[in-house]
């Protein structure tokens, strides 16, 4: 007894270690949270946290095997996995809500080696959610789901490869099973299915929700349906997926609708579907554009799978089968083999589709006739037609310049179009010449499609006319034949800018010395190189400061500071001082002229000077030659005779100043107004050159 207490004694607080030790590992196990791990099955080490995707140091760095992260994953984590070969299978999850991501479909394999099933998820009753992308599942075995099993949960599935894996019953790639209360669901979309075999289907589920789309089905086995079986499953959605087998592709007890999906031909599939529908599945058409060509030639030739099997009764009307790729097409990558006949060639020779169809560009030989050119999808075979004209040269439908334009810019690209696509021919001689002196002009020449451009080497002589001449065979349509006749087209360049009209006009009177001197040209204008502009007085020639803007063809001369009252100026645009925008300038200098507008006069005023008996509520108005308006030093006194300042407001009606006093005027006193030079001006800004002074007397009673 003594012993055994001795014992007791020992073991307790061994065992109270190990407790806490265990407690320990538990809480840092807690703390590290890791809702991002990372497996890389060359680097990695099961012994890291999988928290980052290289090795960093201690146990930080990437797991090595998928199951040991996703038995480390919290719940909604993330599971990332980098290129390279997994062998491993019975991969299993029953508690939580799992993401798995590939780096790459074709390079992230997961290979079961046919010695079990690779994932086994969910549980029953209960529903978790879990996700694929890029990655390959293969060589999975298993009685149902090679690859992935699943027991009542949410599971989507996105750009994977599911090859080579096998079921004993359901399933060889997916199998799902659902409860009433708890049903499994697949969402897959973009995969590919290839060669797996198992009797009921590479997809097998009962209580199950099915979706695909966009997926390709090649190659798969099974006795009583090679693609799905379904056992009290629904297919919710089945649509634009490439689905090539024999036999029994599809098998439903609980119904279906399978339609929109390539079948591998445009025959009706239904004999190949068990307990679902496919009410209008998606057929191979092709079309040429253009459908006529010349001679040597292309068109471009495209197969689609964008419409459904009612275009072929109803062909007129194609746009009620058209089916927009923007919302779902079949798998990218499926193979187009074009073929032509004798007339001519297509190149390539195999396409692959993007968003549902393919093209290839025919190259019609010289021979005419209607080609044939076939189309061929998996073991469907269509033509399209291209009519190939009877050989004819090459007709100008138009030039720019057109025939004898004129105004053509200096530095003008003549461009001459014809009716089809051409070359320069064996002996390509074009000439470019002024027509009154027969003098050459060199040039470079460039054909885009059927655009002949001419681009002279320097600029063109201003107010000369050109003849072009295209000579026989110089220009050839594709096929070599070329121009039966010379052709000739003439234009005339442009001369140099015209003055149209002068603000002010010229020797225009009356001008305000404020005013901004607008030119305005024939055409949009440029300062010249060397822009020498002049403002000045006519009799004295003294120069005015100014600036210059230009707005299209408008020129605008704006001095610096307000002109002389009454005098006179010449504004002249010397030789290339304006130039229009090609740079051709002004051959003679261009004068103009105008006179400022002189000072106001006062003409009248009331009352009028010396008056007496003014009532003491008098507005004074005074009366100038012109239209006024106040000075920027508005200085004016009303006073009366003991130099006493009347306060008063100002108001100018046309060329009348009127004074009203902010209160009666006193009786029996005399008051005088003082307008001091330049405190009233015309409009035009000329203002009074001396002071004007008026007196008045009010009246006594």
């Amino acid at each position: 007894m003594i012993l055994e207490n001795r014992k007791l004694k020992v073991t307790l607080p061994l065992l109270l270690m190990g407790l806490a030790i265990l407690f320990s590992f538990s809480i840092q196990a807690v703390s590290a949270d890791p809702a991002q791990l990372y497996v890389n099955s060359s680097s990695g080490n099961d012994n890291y946290n999988g928290e980052s995707p290289v090795f960093v140091s201690g146990i930080v760095g990437p797991k090595k095997s998928i199951k040991n992260a996703t038995n480390a994953v919290i719940s909604d984590g993330t599971v990332h996995i980098a290129s390279g070969i997994y062998n491993e299978n019975n991969i299993a999850n029953f508690n939580k809500n799992i993401n798995f991501i590939g780096e790459n479909k074709y390079q992230t394999v997961i290979d079961g080696n046919k010695l079990g099933g690779l994932f086994s998820l969910g549980a029953q009753g209960v529903t978790y959610s879990y996700s694929f992308a890029n990655m390959q599942f293969r060589n999975g075995s298993a009685f149902n789901g090679g690859a992935i099993s699943n027991t009542c949960g949410n599971i989507l599935i996105d750009n994977c490869i599911f090859k080579n894996n096998i079921a004993s019953y359901s399933g060889a790639a997916i199998y799902g099973f659902g409860t009433g209360s708890a049903p499994a669901t697949f969402t897959i979309s973009n995969c590919n299915f290839t060669n797996n075999s198992a009797s009921h289907g590479a997809i097998g589920i009962g209580l199950t929700s099915l979706s695909v789309t966009g997926s390709d089905f090649t190659s798969n086995t099974g006795s009583v349906a090679s693609i799905i079986w379904s056992n009290f499953g629904t297919i919710s959605n089945f649509q634009f997926n490439r689905v090539i087998g024999t036999g029994n592709l599809i098998s439903s007890d609980y119904g279906g609708d399978v339609s929109l999906n390539w079948w591998g031909s445009n025959s009706d599939p239904s004999a190949k579907l068990t307990g679902v529908t496919a009410y209008n599945w998606l057929v191979l058409l092709s079309n040429s554009n253009p459908t006529t060509i010349d001679a040597g030639t292309t068109s471009t030739v495209t197969a689609n799978l964008l419409y459904d099997n009612w275009i072929l009764q109803d062909p007129t009307n194609p746009d009620f089968y058209y089916h927009d790729p923007a919302g779902g097409h079949v798998p990218d990558g499926i193979v187009v083999n074009f073929a032509s006949d004798v007339l001519g060639t297509v190149n390539p020779l195999t396409g692959t589709m993007i968003n549902g169809e393919a093209s290839s560009i025919f190259t019609a030989g010289l021979n005419p006739g209607i080609s044939t050119i076939t189309l061929t999808v998996d073991a469907e075979t269509v033509n399209t037609y291209v009519t190939i004209n009877s050989v004819a040269p090459p007709v100008v439908t138009s030039t720019d310049p057109v025939n004898n334009a004129v105004n053509v810019a200096l530095n003008k690209v003549i461009e001459i179009v014809f009716d089809k696509n051409i070359q320069l021919g064996m002996n390509p001689w074009i000439e470019l010449y002024e027509t009154g002196t027969g003098n050459t002009k060199t040039f470079t020449t460039n054909i885009l499609d059927n655009v002949l451009s001419i681009t002279p080497t320097s600029l063109l002589a201003l107010g000369t006319q050109y003849s072009v001449i295209l000579h026989s065979n110089s220009i050839t349509d594709m096929g070599g034949i070329g121009l039966a006749a010379p052709y000739t087209t003439r234009f005339t360049t442009e001369a140099a800018p015209v003055v149209t009209s002068t603000s002010p006009l010229y020797n225009a009177f009356n001008v305000a010395l404020n005013k901004v001197i607008q030119i305005t040209f024939d055409k949009a204008i440029q300062l010249g190189t060397n822009p020498w502009i002049e403002l000045k007085t006519s009799n004295s020639g003294t120069i005015v400061p100014y600036t210059t803007n230009i707005i299209g063809n408008v020129l605008s001369i704006t001095p610096n500071s307000l002109l002389n009252a009454g005098t006179k100026y010449t504004v002249i645009l010397h030789s290339n001082s304006i130039t229009d925008m090609q740079g051709n300038g002004l051959n003679t200098p261009y004068t103009t002229i105008f006179t400022t507008t002189l000072p106001p006069v006062v003409t009248s005023t009331s009352p009028m000077n010396n008056e007496v008996n003014v009532a003491v509520n008098k507005v004074i108005q005074i009366n100038f030659s012109k239209a006024i308006q106040l000075g920027t030093n508005s200085w004016i006194e009303l006073k009366n005779q003991y130099g006493q300042i009347k306060p008063y407001t100002t108001s100018i009606n046309g060329n009348t100043l009127n004074i009203t006093a902010n209160a009666a005027f006193a009786r029996g006193t005399t008051y005088t107004v003082i307008l001091h030079s330049n405190s009233v001006t015309s409009t035009g800004g000329a203002g009074l050159t001396t002071p004007y002074t008026t007196k008045f007397t009010t009246t006594t009673t």
